[in-house]
């Protein structure tokens, strides 16, 4: 079965990037913007068809990525989907200082990654996460 993956992010250079790490491994939908990824996270949930990982930007236009964060994990607890089961969401970004990660880390990301992202640290991520083999 192919992971779902849900890409947030507003640079489509990034966005592609992170696609071609995932190419043949997943189902890939993408949004550039944080109402955007809301939408369809919500839309996954109804059709039963949840994401299993997100990988979201914390530098976005109108929501960051920490309030997006933030927003998800509130809708997963609404549901009262078990923390075990609920979608891994990595953080993409520019921001390497320790209170972005630190923060990040607080609103429950599953991980975070430090642009520019090579593949070889991307796929040792989604491993560590229990998402590649």
């Amino acid at each position: 079965m192919k992971l779902k993956v849900l890409i947030v992010e507003d640079d489509a250079t990034s966005a592609a990037v992170l696609k071609q790490y995932l190419r043949d491994a997943v189902e890939v939908a993408e949004a550039d913007s944080g109402e955007t990824a809301l939408e369809l996270v919500r839309k996954a949930f109804e059709s039963a068809t949840p994401f299993d990982a997100v990988l979201l930007d914390i530098m976005m236009p109108t929501m960051n990525g920490l309030e997006i964060l933030g927003e998800l994990r509130a809708l997963e607890k609404s549901r009262d989907i078990d923390p075990a089961d609920r979608m891994r969401i990595i953080m993409t970004t520019a921001l390497s200082d320790t209170d972005s990660y630190m923060r990040a880390f607080s609103e429950e990301c599953s991980g975070y990654l430090v642009k520019p992202i090579g593949k070889e640290r991307f796929t040792a991520e989604f491993k560590r996460l229990g998402l590649f083999k």
